[in-house]
C-alpha cells in the first residue's frame, strides 16, 4: 500500500487524532530532553504509523515492573533515592573483638560518654590484638550492648562473622549453624535440659534393688570366695554402707529434698547432678530442705544447666613413686581439692600453660605412660563441648 492510497482510506477524525498523538508524543520527547530532529525529516504520513506503533509498544516497556511510569516525571537528585534500611536484627557479641575493629568501627561512633564506660566495661583489652568480653556478663547487659551496636554502627552479622574469621575467633555457638541442634539459654553457656527426674520407685528398682544384686552375684564369685576373713568383712561393711546410702537417697527424692536426673534429653547421662536445698543452720548442723523444682526450670520446663563455674580434679598414677597423685587446688593443710574455671577461655589457658607443661615432664620422666597422656588430651574438651556432646550429640 502506497502512502496516498494509505492516507485517502483513514477518515478526517481518525487522522486528526492521529496528528495530536505525534504532536504529544513530539512535546513528550522535548520534555524528556530527546532530540526531535529525526521527527522533522520524517514524511507527515511515516511519523503517524511510527506514533501507532510506538502506542502498542510503550506500554510493554513502561511497565515490565508493575509501576506506571510517568512520562513527565523529573529524574531525581542522589538525595532523593531509597536506601534500604540495614538488617541488624541478628548481631551478636563475639567472646572476643580485634583490637582496630573494636575501638575503630564501635568505639570511636558511640558520641554518648556513659554508654562508651558500659562498652569498655564489660569488652576489656587482654593485649595488643584484642579486647575480652566478660564473661559472667547477664542477658540483661547483652542486650544493652546490642542496642548500642543497633544505634551507633551500621555493623551487621555479616561484619561480626568476618571479623572472627579474619581474626580466628570463635564463633559463640548459641550463634553458629553447626549448634543449631543444641537448646541454649540466656547465654551459650548456659544449656536447657529435657529432664526425666527420679522417682522413689525407680531410683528403688534402678539404684538400690540393681546394687544389691550385684552385691549377690559378686558374693557367688571366685574372688570373693577366695578372700581371707579381713577381706569378706571389708566387703560387707562396704556393701551395707552403700546400700544404706542408696536407700536414704531413695527417701529423700520420696519427700522431694532432691531431684536426680534419671534422662537427660531421653538419654542415661554419664553424669549425675543433684538438685538440692541443703544449708547449715547456726548450730553447724546440716538441714535438708524441701526443693521446689520449678525455681530451676524456664518457662517452657527446661532445666537451666549452667556450664561455669566448672570445677576440676585430676587424679593419675605416679608409677615411679607407685602412688596417686592429684592436681586441683592446693590448700593450706597440703591437701588438694577442686579448682575452678568460670569460661571456656580460663579451661583453655589452664590446660595449655598449667596442665600440659606437668603432664608433657611427667611423660618424659616416665612418670605417666603415653596412653594416659593420650588418651586424657584427647578426652579433654573444654566444658561446654563436654556437656554438648554428653547430652546433645
Amino acid at each position: 500500500m502506497n502512502e496516498k492510497s494509505f492516507v485517502d482510506n483513514i477518515d478526517n477524525e481518525t487522522l486528526a487524532e492521529m496528528i495530536d498523538k505525534t504532536l504529544n508524543f513530539k512535546k513528550t520527547a522535548k520534555n524528556r530532553n530527546i532530540r526531535t530532529t529525526l521527527l522533522k525529516i520524517v514524511p507527515a504520513v511515516a511519523a503517524i504509523a511510527l506514533v501507532i506503533g510506538l502506542v502498542n509498544i510503550l506500554p510493554a516497556l513502561l511497565n515490565f515492573n508493575g509501576d506506571k511510569i510517568d512520562p513527565n516525571s523529573e529524574i531525581t537528585s542522589g538525595e532523593d533515592i531509597y536506601t534500604p534500611e540495614i538488617d541488624q536484627s541478628d548481631l551478636f557479641l563475639p567472646s572476643e573483638i580485634e583490637k582496630n575493629f573494636f575501638e575503630e568501627k564501635i568505639l570511636d561512633a558511640i558520641t554518648d560518654a556513659r554508654d562508651f564506660d558500659t562498652m569498655t566495661t564489660y569488652y576489656v583489652r587482654n593485649n595488643d590484638r584484642f579486647y575480652v568480653l566478660d564473661p559472667s556478663i547477664s542477658k540483661r547487659e547483652k542486650d544493652q550492648l546490642l542496642d548500642y551496636l543497633r544505634e551507633y554502627t551500621d555493623l551487621t552479622y555479616t561484619d561480626i562473622v568476618q571479623m572472627c574469621r579474619i581474626n580466628d575467633i570463635p564463633m559463640p555457638k548459641d550463634t553458629d549453624p553447626a549448634y543449631a541442634h543444641v537448646r541454649f539459654g540466656d547465654t551459650e553457656n548456659t544449656l536447657l535440659l529435657d529432664v526425666e527426674w527420679y522417682t522413689y520407685d525407680t531410683y528403688m528398682e534402678e539404684k538400690v534393688e540393681a546394687q544389691k544384686k550385684w552385691y549377690d552375684e559378686f558374693i557367688e564369685s571366685e574372688i570373693y570366695k577366695e578372700g581371707d576373713d579381713e577381706y569378706k568383712e571389708r566387703f560387707e561393711n562396704s556393701r551395707i554402707e552403700v546400700i544404706e546410702s542408696y536407700e536414704k537417697t531413695a527417701n529423700e527424692i520420696e519427700k522431694q529434698e532432691v531431684y536426680i536426673p534419671r534422662l537427660i534429653n531421653g538419654k542415661i547421662t554419664r553424669y549425675e547432678f543433684y538438685v538440692y536445698n541443703g544449708y547449715y543452720d547456726s548450730n553447724c548442723n546440716y538441714i535438708q530442705g524441701v526443693v521446689d523444682i520449678s525455681d530451676y526450670l524456664d518457662k517452657d520446663g527446661y532445666y537451666i544447666f549452667d556450664i561455669y563455674p566448672y570445677y576440676i580434679l585430676i587424679d593419675y598414677f605416679d608409677e615411679e613413686n607407685d602412688e596417686y597423685r592429684f592436681y586441683g587446688k592446693r590448700n593450706d593443710d597440703g591437701s588438694v581439692s577442686a579448682s575452678s574455671v568460670n569460661s571456656t577461655r580460663e579451661y583453655d589457658n589452664l590446660m595449655k600453660n598449667e596442665i600440659k607443661p606437668i603432664f608433657d615432664d611427667q611423660l618424659a620422666r616416665g612418670v605417666i605412660t603415653q596412653e594416659f597422656y593420650d588418651n586424657f588430651f584427647i578426652e579433654s574438651k573444654n566444658p561446654a563441648d563436654y556437656y554438648i556432646d554428653m547430652w546433645f550429640n
